[in-house]
């Protein structure tokens, strides 16, 4: 009996050795695809012109097919790729192709046509099928998508097109396109929005799928500002289901290469557009945000160009790249998809001369920007710098549809940290002032309150708004209103502005309002001034630019001036 029993001990003991050591091993099996390799498409076979099919092993029903078609990609990665989808719950179709341009497209057309027709011994749907391009595997994807021959050549329906790193310039000239500028219609079926599993894409006019453009930060320029052109041109004509990003840090080779652990933009971007999983709620909100700027924006730089004869055409020059890049500071990658070689503009006084509506009389311009920010300009000034209003650059006529998104932690430093997800917010480019080869000297400092400007934003006064601080301290014009200083953004005893944030879904006001700074308790201001790294980081903002003895100066004279009963309120 004692030996029966030490026999089941022993027994057991082996089934939970086993089971720890080998149950990893054992997942890891269950989880490797199912692979067919080397899977002639076409009749006769043919060399070069096969596929390896990978699918899950449980098979699970309506999953969707994934056909890669990777130009010159190591094998490991393509592999790595189709584990990354099989494990997320996809088939997946490696297509390997002719190298020639006119026959990559006759092969990837065939490979389609041998997938449906084995679609049903394999388990995966037809009609869940998405085409996943990379270099001239994505031109070739793209170019089949928007083929109208297509279904005469009994192809199956493809469900979206997703390209990484391909050269697409060339493709807004195909049919139904060509001639189209780079501006949408307003409104076309509405602001854009990110795929969400369970809703069915929003159908183009022309029945095209929908398009998941990537391109790295690295690619070569050409194909970066091709796929941006491609993107609009099937914006203009009317596609509601189009989205161009750039990922940052990466090129041709290592968008593809998903063997890492490491979080890959273009991954979570392919599982979510396929329908296996859901973005992240971050990278899901700033995609919606910008996209919907991208497509229809509430504000428009259109109305600047009523008056024709006062738009000149410029090469762009180092101060108008320097401009852009301020305007999109941690994100100039984003700049790559502009050509950058030519921006149309109005002389600032000549505009302003032309229209009878705008506000007030006087020789100081109070120009304020979308977010409430300020600048003042003297007449006497604008006659010596002739600042220019840029109004389009290349052929991208409306520059509210450019901008950054980001979202703030909270509205004001002495508030507890938001429990519920914050609004996104959006930064516009928009119109914006410019001073050809005078940056410096034109005053406008290293602040936003220069761009986004609409016809809305001008008007006129008798008098320096500035001049009436000299009451308060005769110091306090030339401190606090110096280039990119307090006066742009907060109001300073009556005279300044309360900027603010604008709300990406509405494009009004968001919270977050900038106070006067003497309604700031003493301690708040103090930080503010002297932990500007530390404040910007609880807010999540970009920090101030004031040095120590500016601060010091600022808090004397807030701190002399303030009234002992304002409180915040």
């Amino acid at each position: 009996m004692a030996r029966r029993l030490l026999g089941y001990s022993l027994g057991a003991l082996a089934i939970l050795l086993f089971a720890w050591v080998g149950w990893p091993w054992a997942r890891d099996l269950w989880r490797r695809p199912v692979a067919l390799t080397d899977v002639s498409y076409t009749t006769p076979s043919a060399p070069g012109r096969t596929l390896d099919l990978y699918s899950p092993r449980n098979r699970p029903p309506g999953a969707p097919l994934v056909v890669l078609a990777a130009e010159s990609a190591p094998a490991s990665a393509a592999r790595a790729v189709a584990q990354a989808l099989v494990q997320a719950g996809a088939h997946v179709a490696v297509v390997r192709f002719r190298a020639a341009p006119p026959d990559v497209d006759v092969d990837l057309g065939l490979a389609l046509r041998f997938l449906d027709r084995v679609a049903g011994a394999h388990g995966y749907d037809p009609g869940r099928l998405f085409l996943l391009g990379h270099g001239e595997g994505g031109r070739a994807a793209a170019a089949l998508a928007l083929d109208p021959e297509r279904h005469t050549r009994s192809e199956p329906e493809i469900g979206g097109v997703i390209t990484a790193s391909a050269d697409l310039g060339a493709l807004r000239m195909r049919p139904g396109l060509a001639g189209l500028g780079r501006t949408p219609p307003s409104g076309v079926n509405g602001p854009a929005r990110w795929p969400s599993p369970g809703v069915a894409p929003r159908p183009s006019p022309q029945g095209w799928p929908p398009f998941l453009i990537l391109s790295g930060e690295h690619d070569p320029p050409a194909h970066t500002t091709g796929a941006h052109r491609f993107a609009d041109a099937l914006i203009a004509a009317g596609h509601p289901e189009v989205t161009h990003v750039i990922d940052r840090g990466r090129d041709g080779r290592d968008m593809i290469d998903w063997s890492g652990d490491e979080p890959h933009l273009v991954r979570l971007l392919t599982l979510s557009f396929v329908g296996l999983q859901p973005l992240p709620d971050e990278v899901a909100g700033q995609l919606d945000a910008e996209r919907r700027w991208h497509t229809a924006p509430p504000v428009s730089t259109e109305a600047f160009r009523s008056r024709p004869q006062l738009v000149r055409t410029y090469q762009v020059d180092r101060e108008l790249i320097d401009d852009l890049a301020l305007a999109y500071r941690n994100r100039e990658y984003d700049l790559r998809a502009l050509p950058l070689e030519r921006f149309q503009a109005l002389d600032l006084l000549d505009y302003l001369a032309s229209r009878t509506d705008v506000p007030g009389t006087g020789d100081y311009l109070v120009v304020t920007n979308l977010l409430g920010q300020q600048l003042v300009l003297g007449r006497a000034r604008m006659e010596a710098l002739r600042p220019l209003l840029v109004i389009g650059v290349d052929d991208e006529r409306d520059l509210f549809r450019w901008g950054v998104s980001y979202r703030t932690l909270v509205d004001y430093t002495w508030e507890p940290e938001a429990k519920a997800p914050r609004p996104w917010l959006i930064r516009p480019l928009g119109a914006f002032l410019h001073v050809r080869g005078a940056a410096e000297s034109a005053g406008f400092g290293a602040t936003y309150a220069r761009f986004a400007i609409h016809p809305g934003s001008f008007r006129w006064e008798r008098q320096d708004p500035f001049d009436r601080l000299a009451a308060v301290d005769p110091q306090a014009a030339d401190l606090l209103a110096r280039n990119g200083a307090c006066l742009e953004c907060h109001a300073f005893r009556g005279v300044g502005p309360a900027s603010g944030h604008v709300d990406a879904a509405t494009g009004g006001r968001a919270g977050g309002m900038a106070l006067a700074l003497e309604n700031y308790p003493d301690a708040v201001l103090q930080r503010f001034l002297f932990d500007q790294e530390a404040v910007a980081k609880q807010v999540g903002v970009s920090p101030l630019s004031v040095g120590p003895s500016e601060a010091r100066r600022i808090h004397e004279l807030v701190r002399r001036s303030s009234q002992p009963d304002v409180r915040v309120r």
